[in-house]
């Protein structure tokens, strides 16, 4: 990631200090001549990319994992605790 947010793919066996968390806001033009049916939103993310349209956001805060039922009620038990 660069310093404006840009995003670049990570070399082969490249160390990187971020993760994609799976949360993404984007314009319905990204989705313009998409594929019919299910496919790899990693088509879209490139295409974005290749037009140096593709940028992230650093989280700073607190990451909870939500992939699943017991996730999801440890997260519960986290914002309880933490009164969010």
């Amino acid at each position: 990631m660069s310093p404006d947010g840009r995003l670049t793919r990570r070399g082969e066996r490249q160390i990187v200090p971020f993760a994609f968390a799976s949360v993404s806001l984007c314009d319905e033009r990204l989705f313009v001549d998409s594929p019919d049916g299910r496919f790899s939103l990693n088509l879209l993310w490139d295409r974005a990319r290749a037009k140096g349209r593709l940028y992230g956001m650093r989280l700073d805060g607190h990451w909870i994992h939500v992939g699943t039922p017991d996730a999801l009620a440890e997260a519960e038990t986290w914002f309880e605790h933490e009164g969010a």
